[in-house]
């Protein structure tokens, strides 16, 4: 079920998982929320990608859940976290991988990175509708020195 590397979930179980969440807190009345980082790897197997999954997961707590898209796409399910905090969360994460792309250029030479987030039920009402808003939110790319 995870990647035994850096624990990230394949799609499949990550969205059943935020689905069950969506769920809960709907059932519960509680909110949570999502981080979506969104890197230029050409490749699921890309190093950037490990090394980027590694860094998030120093940056996020035990109990959150990492996986990720087809599309390449790391998406973090942050429980009990308000919209506030995960954007706090989510600015910590980039300056973090700039940090690193800074300091080894060589691993991250021209890549782009995004982070977005989104907050159940704040922005959206449904699992579907909370990965979109999280794209949607993204911030706008950070290009590394060469």
């Amino acid at each position: 079920m995870f990647d035994s590397n850096n624990y990230i979930l394949p799609e499949e179980s990550l969205k059943f998982l935020l689905k069950q969440e969506c769920e809960r807190a709907e059932r519960y009345s509680h909110f949570f929320s999502i981080l979506m980082v969104k890197l230029e790897v050409p490749k699921l197997d890309d190093p950037l990608l490990s090394t980027a999954a590694n860094l998030i997961r120093s940056a996020i707590r035990d109990s959150d859940i990492m996986g990720t898209l087809q599309d390449k796409n790391l998406v973090v399910i942050l429980h009990h976290a308000d919209a506030q905090s995960t954007d706090e969360i989510a600015m910590r994460i980039g300056h973090t991988i700039q940090e690193y792309a800074h300091r080894f250029p060589q691993d991250s030479k021209g890549r782009k990175i995004k982070v977005g987030a989104a907050c159940f039920p704040t922005h959206a009402p449904t699992a579907q509708d909370l990965l979109r808003a999280a794209q949607e939110r993204s911030s706008e790319p950070n290009t590394y020195p060469h």
